[in-house]
């Protein structure tokens, strides 16, 4: 199967990051695929069970943190003469990368798996464990 356009998970965790690594080294081993790196951001107004004064001022500040994340990231791949497109959606992550992944027409997806306890790290992260079930497309999960 040939790689053209592969979606990577970003989220800032170690993981994450282990995932693009991967992810950058089968671009190039592709002849050059198309990274997307992409962020979902939770909205806080979902989760205020009343109004809160405040709380479109916190989701701007998460965007604009997540979009230059993935700037800081783009840069350095692109250093690496990759090719990468960004996307920092608002939503459940799962959902996000799903429907990345489909409109984007990714051949693959890549995600870390959790890495925070050692029992976490005996399962799949649950963002994980949720793409597993419901994405379309050629999954990487990497440790």
């Amino acid at each position: 199967m040939p790689l053209h356009r592969i979606l990577v998970a970003i989220d800032g965790s170690e993981p994450a990051d282990r995932a693009l690594a991967l992810a950058s080294e089968l671009a190039r081993s592709a002849g050059g695929a198309t990274l997307i790196l992409v962020s979902a951001i939770s909205d806080p107004v979902t989760f205020a069970p009343t109004p809160v004064a405040g709380l479109e001022m916190v989701l701007e500040a998460e965007q604009q943190g997540a979009e230059r994340n993935l700037a800081e990231r783009a840069e350095r791949l692109r250093g690496g003469r990759l090719e990468v497109e960004m996307l920092v959606r608002v939503g459940p992550a799962p959902d996000v990368l799903v429907e990345a992944a489909e409109a984007r027409r990714a051949d693959l997806v890549v995600a870390g798996s959790t890495g925070k306890g050692a029992l976490q790290r005996a399962f799949l992260g649950s963002v994980t464990t949720r793409l597993l079930h419901v994405l379309r497309r050629p999954l990487l999960v990497v440790p």
